[in-house]
């Protein structure tokens, strides 16, 4: 049998960013129905690899260069989507090009006056100030808005200058605007299914190393007297057959 440092992978990476539920619109905004705020499961709307991006905005409703760039976000999200080939009125998750609001608002009807504007996902408000201690010197926030593009499919950052991105690349020529590294290049002359074939490849690749490293690091410590009860409380094990 072979003992092996468990790393307690999550299910999706989105859910340790955003927590395990999100709002959203249950109809399109410019429906005759009058649109319900829902609030769901980040699973069932968002899976690994389901989006080639993810752009977490932060903005409010009382910030006026935030009123003046949702208009543009919007635009950007249906033309991108609509050339993607994801249909925005059918209301079906896993959107190849996805938003996640996370508000600055000081209500909650604030909060939903804004959101009702938007047709994309959102951090329930009574979530936010978790979620923004996490995540705002993650992505360096200092001020709003502020549009971070992350990779769909492990959630890394593609660049934290996502407004400029928009704003400069209005038809979405460059999405999902990743880094121009030599990996990246070469991933984009493969299909899609291809790149994420690799790119999950390589992911699985980068845990194994650090599932090897986690054990070799742990062997170190054991051998310097670190108790036992210690190490398997950061380092737990798990053995496999």
């Amino acid at each position: 049998a072979e003992t092996k440092v468990h790393l307690s992978p999550k299910t999706n990476v989105f859910e340790d960013l955003f927590g395990s539920t999100l709002y959203r619109w249950n109809s399109t905004i410019d429906s005759a129905t009058p649109p319900v705020l829902v609030e769901q499961s980040l699973s069932s709307l968002l899976r690994e690899g389901s989006a080639d991006a993810v752009a977490v905005y932060f903005s409010a409703s009382w910030c006026g260069p935030c009123r003046k760039f949702t208009p543009m976000l919007a635009q950007a999200y249906a033309d991108i989507n609509k050339k993607l080939g994801t249909k925005l009125s059918s209301g079906q998750a896993n959107r190849r090009f996805e938003v996640i609001w996370i508000t600055r608002d000081n209500s909650f009807e604030e909060f939903v006056q804004y959101f009702s504007s938007m047709p994309w996902l959102a951090v329930p408000f009574d979530k936010v100030d978790g979620i923004l201690a996490k995540l705002a010197p993650k992505y360096k926030l200092k001020g709003i808005p502020h549009l971070v593009i992350l990779d769909g499919l492990d959630g890394s950052v593609n660049t934290l200058e996502g407004r400029t991105q928009v704003m400069q690349d209005k038809y979405g020529l460059e999405f999902p605007w990743s880094p121009k590294t030599p990996l990246n290049i070469l991933l984009g002359l493969l299909p899609r299914k291809g790149r994420l074939a690799v790119k999950q490849r390589l992911r699985d690749s980068q845990r194994q190393i650090k599932q090897r490293l986690a054990a070799l690091f742990r062997g170190a410590l054991q051998g310097l007297g670190v108790p036992a009860k210690l190490l398997d409380k950061h380092l737990p094990v798990r053995k496999e057959l």
